[in-house]
């Protein structure tokens, strides 16, 4: 059965995600920044990415504030981008 048009677009975006992060690991509102996608589409779709381990989660407690996120491609998230690389 043919993907929605909404089912798409998540796809697209999670492709995005995992093209940014395959520059490096990043805070989230960095990645916000860099792909201008809307804060209540990303978060969620990194939180799948991170289930589908393509994506780790780590704690910056360097910072004297609430701990902020870093996000980061796994082995797996990086054979993902190349794979992608190589179909655009």
């Amino acid at each position: 059965m043919p993907l929605s048009k909404e089912q798409r677009h998540e796809e697209r975006r999670k492709t995005l995600l995992v093209w940014l992060l395959n520059n490096g690991s990043n805070y989230g509102y960095d990645i916000h920044k860099g792909c201008k996608m809307r804060l209540w589409h990303m978060y969620p779709l990194l939180t799948e990415l991170e289930a589908g381990d393509l994506v780790t989660r780590t704690e910056d407690m360097s910072v004297k504030r609430p701990p902020r996120i870093i996000y980061g491609l796994t082995e797996r998230g990086r054979v993902e981008a190349l794979r992608l690389r190589r179909q655009s």
